[in-house]
């Protein structure tokens, strides 16, 4: 059912992603317009409430990840490091181009502050974080730190939706760990893998179409 325009906006956003209302509390009540309140989807709340605070919402699907279902991941048995370097390697074969588009709408100074995220904040998340920090000339060492900063978050969000959510719990139960891993060697190798191919992470994203200027532009901000 729709949601009421009383409800505040954590709740709305969580709510319509399959969360309890309750988990993520707000003391920020919404006044959202009727096309927000009616919302037939996830997408289309999402898109109303941001349009109302004047934020755009770019949806950017690069879901090569898909390529390493569960059951191969299983059938395989690769350790954390092989199935990511692997995985990854998919995703930006798959998603390359979508990862310099959004490239090059952060590089929009009107765009900032900006938001980008997945559905686990790890992956794909991660891969246009190494790239964006790449791209501007971040040390190699310095980016597989950044992701190997997730770990310590996916634990928490296990732990915590493990706890609470039985669905959730028997979901994590039957996917292979290596799923949930932030490896930073996997990172190591992709970004390795970029280097010896387009010369640098900087070359990469230039040779997906993010120029000079846009980059200049993400320089500046």
């Amino acid at each position: 059912a729709p949601l009421s325009a009383s409800t505040t906006a954590a709740s709305m956003l969580v709510c319509r992603s399959g969360y309890p209302t309750g988990r993520y509390p707000t003391n920020a009540p919404l006044r959202v317009s009727a096309a927000a309140a009616s919302a037939a989807s996830t997408r289309e709340l999402v898109t109303a409430l941001l349009a109302a605070a004047g934020t755009l919402l770019t949806n950017f699907p690069a879901r090569g990840w898909l390529a390493y279902d569960a059951l191969r991941a299983r059938r395989e048995d690769l350790p954390p490091t092989e199935f990511l370097h692997r995985a990854y390697g998919a995703i930006l074969v798959e998603g390359g181009p979508r990862f310099g588009a959004a490239l090059g709408v952060l590089a929009d100074a009107e765009a900032l502050p900006a938001v980008f995220h997945c559905a686990a904040g790890k992956d794909r998340t991660g891969l246009l974080a190494a790239l964006l920090l790449g791209a501007l000339g971040v040390a190699h060492d310095d980016i597989v730190e950044d992701y190997a900063l997730t770990s310590a978050t996916m634990e928490r969000f296990i732990a915590v939706m493990t706890a609470e959510d039985p669905e959730a719990a028997q979901a994590f139960a039957d996917t292979p760990p290596a799923f949930f891993a932030a490896d930073p060697a996997a990172m190591s190798l992709v970004l390795a893998d970029l280097a010896g191919t387009h010369g640098s992470v900087r070359g990469y994203v230039q040779d997906l179409g993010v120029t000079d200027h846009q980059l200049h532009q993400l320089e500046a901000l």
